[in-house]
């Protein structure tokens, strides 16, 4: 973030729920992530997917990844760009189809 980390001046992110567990969707994703460094650095990532329809994320901080699952499978430009717009870097991305 251009700010610096998330929740630097104390306040936390408010998580949006997920419509289910990543596990339940066909289509799951491993993304590598650059930037994270906080819980509300992993929710702001976790909130990009949840709020999409048909999205459920989960954040292992000390990984530096999250799983994403989706009901439709989706291009590795679109995992980047929602990465993109929490804030954050994708690096690699490996697709985890649970089909």
């Amino acid at each position: 973030l251009s700010s610096g980390c998330c929740s630097s001046d104390g306040g936390k992110v408010k998580k949006i729920k997920a419509n289910g567990n990543v596990s339940d969707y066909p289509y799951q994703y491993e993304i590598t992530i650059d930037g994270m460094v906080c819980q509300s650095c992993a929710t702001r990532v976790e909130n990009a997917f949840h709020a999409k329809d048909g999205f459920a994320a989960k954040v292992d901080l000390q990984k530096k990844c999250a799983l994403v699952g989706a009901e439709q499978e989706v291009t590795e430009e679109f995992l980047r760009t929602t990465v993109k717009e929490a804030g954050y870097t994708a690096l690699k991305i490996h697709s985890k189809q649970n089909v």
